[in-house]
């Protein structure tokens, strides 16, 4: 009996269709647990947030438009979404010269009082940024320019999707079927 009890439910998780996710879905979950930041003092990894669904955005605290615009968008999603617990969002700087760590999560709670700012070394954050592939570039008058995506991992910090900025608000919805489905 407990044949076919098995055999039924591998027909029924085979049958049913995987989600259709708004963000770029990687075939091949990117492993990022290991890259290295400062925050509080300590050095922490991404690995830290493992059993959590972790949001990941670049960015920098001087941003006049599409840093804090991103982070407000994160926090309205994460307010939709009851503030769950499974989830952490995290905002990696670009300009760790004057982003400290205390600076960055000071920035990073304005928008809500979960959300982690992280910042460390120039290299820890050139090396979080090529793993991440995103492109930073410091301008005149300490402005930056950076990739604006916004990166979704799972449980076990693996890149899953990605997004543009103009379907971030379809995080929500996936985020959803993420939680619901207790998928990765």
């Amino acid at each position: 009996m407990a044949l076919f009890g098995a055999a039924g439910y591998g027909a029924y998780l085979w049958l049913t269709p995987a989600p259709a996710f708004h963000g770029t879905l990687l075939e091949t979950p990117r492993p990022l647990g290991e890259l290295t930041f400062a925050a509080g003092g300590e050095r922490v990894t991404l690995a830290q947030w493992q059993d959590r669904l972790v949001v990941v955005f670049f960015g920098f605290t001087h941003c006049p438009d599409i840093c804090p615009l991103t982070m407000a968008r994160l926090a309205h999603i994460y307010r939709n979404l009851g503030e769950p617990a499974e989830v952490q969002v995290v905002m990696i700087t670009v300009d760790p010269a004057r982003d400290t760590p205390e600076v960055v999560q000071r920035y990073a709670a304005q928008f809500h009082p979960s959300f982690v700012g992280l910042s460390g070394t120039p290299e820890d954050i050139a090396d979080a940024a090529r793993s991440f592939f995103v492109g930073f570039r410091e301008l005149v008058g300490g402005q930056f320019t950076h990739t604006d995506a916004i990166f979704l991992l799972d449980r076990q910090a693996q890149m899953r999707l990605i997004y543009r900025q103009d379907n971030v608000l379809r995080l929500e919805q996936d985020l959803q079927t993420i939680l619901a489905q207790r998928l990765w």
